[in-house]
């Protein structure tokens, strides 16, 4: 069996909701998201219905009027993102045109960062490569003497 060790007071429990907020909150709710739906419903129902009530044409009209109204909203999406290519082939041109000398200030920053690390990391290992220097350097005036 597991105990629970937390105490009383440690326990946390959500608070009673508020009932005037709730009530507001229903009522909001109605207005702004159920009322608008059930009215954009019987308005699309009306039309509907006035278009079966009363001859508006033979179905090879309608067919037409459909396909153009397709091809229109297609030819809609496609100019928007033509546009938008448009947009940004600009902003590229205008970018190159503006970034070249913050690019080499960048690329100069970059390459006086790695002569200080070259350097700083040289610090280290020339007393070491010094000593291995004069070791050999002191071998070979030894050897050549034998």
């Amino acid at each position: 069996m597991e105990e629970n060790n937390t105490p009383p007071e440690r326990e946390f429990t959500l608070p009673e909701p508020n009932p005037v907020t709730r009530e507001s909150h229903r009522k909001d709710f109605f207005r702004r998201v159920i009322l608008p739906l059930i009215l954009v419903l019987v308005v699309i129902t009306a039309i509907v219905v006035v278009f079966i009530l009363l001859p508006v044409g033979d179905v090879e009209t309608w067919a037409q009027i459909s396909s153009i109204m397709l091809i229109a909203s297609a030819l809609l999406l496609g100019l928007a993102t033509l546009v938008i290519l448009g947009l940004l082939v600009y902003l590229v041109t205008y970018l190159l045109k503006l970034l070249p000398p913050y690019t080499r200030m960048a690329q100069e920053g970059i390459e006086k960062i790695k002569d200080s690390v070259e350097k700083g990391a040289d610090i280290p290992v020339k007393p070491v490569i010094q000593v291995q220097s004069f070791i050999s350097a002191i071998s070979i005036l030894f050897r050549r003497k034998s």
